[in-house]
């Protein structure tokens, strides 16, 4: 299910015209640019930080602990979208990156994953400005039954 809810992200965010190739999950690794200071931009790397349990584990049992665990679980899916975009003036900032950003959380936020569960968009902030570009960073959530 990892790679079906993980594809379904990427396709949503190449789904907006700007990052349509420039959408991946490979953040630099061996690249000639792992840093990402010189890719092109506007851009977008997408990570999947975290998997955890969407539940209480104490809500079986008994008080001394957990009871029985359930075949399935539901699991919280945590991805981070890295988009990277031009560092420019007011006029560029305001009617373009900002735009753009919010094109990426709709493409994301509240639609259908594979696992039936909607996508949550749980903000976004600024994670890095460097001379010539700015990353922000947006964070969705999907639940899955596993």
């Amino acid at each position: 299910m990892i790679g079906e809810i993980s594809n379904d992200i990427l396709e949503r965010v190449r789904s907006v015209g700007a990052l349509t190739s420039s959408t991946s999950f490979a953040i630099g690794g061996k690249a000639t640019d792992p840093a990402l200071k010189e890719i092109p931009l506007p851009a977008c790397r997408l990570i999947l930080l975290n998997i955890f349990p969407d539940e209480d584990p104490h809500t079986t049992g008994t008080s001394r602990g957990p009871g029985i665990v359930p075949r399935t679980q539901v699991m919280l899916f945590d991805y981070r979208a890295l988009v990277i975009v031009p560092y420019g003036d007011d006029n560029d900032i305001l009617n373009v990156q900002f735009p753009l950003l919010e094109s990426v959380a709709s493409a994301v936020k509240a639609n259908t994953a594979p696992s039936g569960h909607r996508w949550r968009f749980l903000g976004q902030k600024l994670s890095f400005v460097y001379p010539d570009r700015m990353g922000y960073e947006q964070r969705f959530t999907v639940d899955v039954t596993l």
